[in-house]
């Protein structure tokens, strides 16, 4: 994870995101970074008037999210790195198709029924974010502004890009893409795969409000 933010920033400083030099320069691009990895959602620069190579960076961290098991959002970063061992072995067997290829964690192997859990997660929200992103599209925001703030509500992040950066917020929204939002910032914030469930036709088949029972 630290590595991933120190070189996330030190590519955004050799791009010349933040206009600076020296110090100062790369402690402008490496606290926007840090922000948005841990959903903090502070800003020290109006980095939505970066050009695109920084914003792209920008947005790769935002997809990382914070860390596993801790308060920040996003698809965590833990998932993320699981994922891709689970792509790296999946390539390794249509080479060697036999072969036994565990999944570790540290020193712990990662069970395949905790693999397929991550697997949804991670996929839930990528889909979350590009089926958000165009719904917001085409309720009329611009393609920078819908997926960003797509990719922003859904990881729980703060600013998006665009008119809707860290120097500015979402007030100027309509109800239609603010209400999708809201609903994306509050499962995003709960996980998507326990909304997901709740609205589970066995679960919702034995809600009270539904047989009548109470």
């Amino acid at each position: 994870y630290f590595f991933v933010l120190l070189g996330a920033s030190g590519l955004l400083y050799s791009l010349g995101a933040s206009g600076q030099q020296g110090e100062e320069g790369f402690r402008v691009v490496a606290f926007q970074t840090a922000s948005l990895m841990t959903s903090t959602g502070l800003a020290t620069a109006d980095f939505a008037l970066w050009a695109p190579g920084p914003l792209s960076v920008l947005i790769f961290v935002m997809l990382i999210g914070g860390c596993a098991g801790s308060a920040a959002g996003g698809a965590k970063a833990g998932r993320i790195l699981l994922v891709g061992r689970f792509l790296y072995r999946e390539m390794t067997r249509v080479i060697h198709p036999r072969a036994v290829i565990p999944i570790r964690m540290g020193i712990q192997t990662v069970s395949e029924r905790v693999m397929r859990a991550v697997l949804t997660v991670v996929l839930l929200y990528i889909g979350g974010y590009f089926v958000l992103g165009i719904i917001l599209v085409l309720c009329g925001l611009p393609w920078l502004e819908g997926f960003s703030a797509a990719l922003s509500s859904l990881g729980n992040i703060g600013p998006a890009l665009g008119s809707l950066g860290p120097m500015a917020n979402f007030a100027g929204l309509e109800n239609l893409p603010k209400s999708l939002l809201i609903f994306a910032m509050w499962a995003g914030r709960l996980e998507i795969l326990t909304i997901l469930a709740l609205l589970h036709p066995d679960i919702l088949r034995h809600l009270s409000w539904r047989d009548g029972s109470k």
